[in-house]
């Protein structure tokens, strides 16, 4: 949970700025409205999409009063990060690695893990995120 309503924006606006694409998935910041046929821009998320799989970033708190309810109490002041595993992926995963299609598979806690470190790390890093001139001095302090 993360109390800074600006804080919350400003990690989102960094993880706009991530990798433009990562395994077949592509970044989208926005969607074109079907009436105008203008390109909207997400202002609280930011997607990576597939045919097969998506991952999202998004704000919680911000996507339940666009739908027009109040955020309960654990959907306040968070970011939150999806993996979406589409029906083309679990076929996939069933013919080729043995994986049953089956609800209970994709509750275990190791499957859970697995599909965040093979879809959300390698695009949202982890790491401290530094300044362009704090991070060249660490660099020279470390040559």
């Amino acid at each position: 949970m993360i109390q800074s309503k600006d804080i919350r924006q400003l990690l989102i606006d960094l993880y706009k700025k991530m990798a433009r694409s990562y395994c077949r998935q592509t970044k989208r910041t926005g969607y074109q409205d079907k009436k105008t046929k203008e390109y909207v821009t997400y202002e609280t998320s930011v997607e990576h999409k597939s045919k097969s799989v998506k991952s999202i970033v998004y704000l919680k708190n911000e996507e339940c009063e666009a739908k027009g309810r109040k955020p309960a109490s654990y959907e306040e002041d968070v970011i939150r990060f999806e993996v979406q595993v589409g029906n083309n992926r679990l076929y996939y995963l069933e013919k080729e690695k043995d994986v049953p299609r089956k609800l209970w598979e994709y509750f275990r806690h190791q499957h859970y893990v697995d599909q965040f470190a093979k879809y959300m790390f390698p695009i949202y890093y982890t790491e401290t995120f530094y300044k362009l001139d704090e991070a060249r001095k660490i660099i020279r302090k470390s040559l």
